[in-house]
């Protein structure tokens, strides 16, 4: 797969080795990402915990179990944004050209 091919060469989340190793990410599957280019992923040990893999820290964050709870952590955690209220979400929808 593309995605794990790019994580494999270009992997930096050696600060996020405790909460998930780099052979664990690469047996992930990608479920998301942010408009900032932040990886939403999950393992299959655990497939209701989400990971983030942030674009510009080499820490990793646990965003909770489910993606309700990993998306009200994105909007109001402050980890990797300023906390925000707004909650309306457009799906994309790659059937559509841009």
């Amino acid at each position: 797969m593309e995605w794990r091919q790019r994580i494999d060469e270009y992997w930096f989340w050696d600060d996020g080795r405790d909460v998930l190793t780099k052979e664990q990410a690469l047996q992930s599957v990608i479920i998301g990402d942010t408009l900032d280019g932040d990886e939403l992923i999950v393992h299959p040990d655990n497939p209701e915990r989400v990971y983030i893999l942030p674009r510009h820290s080499e820490g990793i964050h646990i965003a909770g179990d489910g993606l309700p709870t990993a998306i009200e952590w994105l909007c109001g955690s402050g980890a990797l944004t300023e906390p925000f209220e707004e909650r309306n979400f457009e799906p994309f929808d790659s059937s559509q050209d841009a």
